[in-house]
């Protein structure tokens, strides 16, 4: 995470969970659309979230194929009764 002056600020599984323990929303999904963000993906499932979209670590993804994915999953997701791997697998 970036602060307000765009230095590093690194959150951890358990500044994750306590973040959410005091709150009575749920993490249906994290989408991270930065390439290798599959190191981050298991902080994000074990602080709870449900799903966790990431990119693989051995893959570069070109901005345009990310801002594709990132349009048509968004318009997917949003809609009433969307299921999140259904959104996914479309895109």
């Amino acid at each position: 995470m970036e602060n307000e002056r765009f230095l590093a600020e690194y959150l951890y599984k358990d500044d994750l969970k306590k973040i959410f323990a005091g709150s009575k929303m749920t993490l249906d999904f994290v989408f991270m659309a930065t390439c290798y963000s599959e190191f981050t993906k298991n902080t994000w499932l074990e602080a709870g979230a449900h799903h966790v979209i990431s990119i693989d670590k051995a893959e570069m993804i070109p901005d345009e194929c990310i801002l594709t994915f990132t349009k048509t999953s968004y318009q997917r997701i949003w809609k009433p009764r969307a299921k999140i791997c259904e959104c996914f697998a479309a895109a």
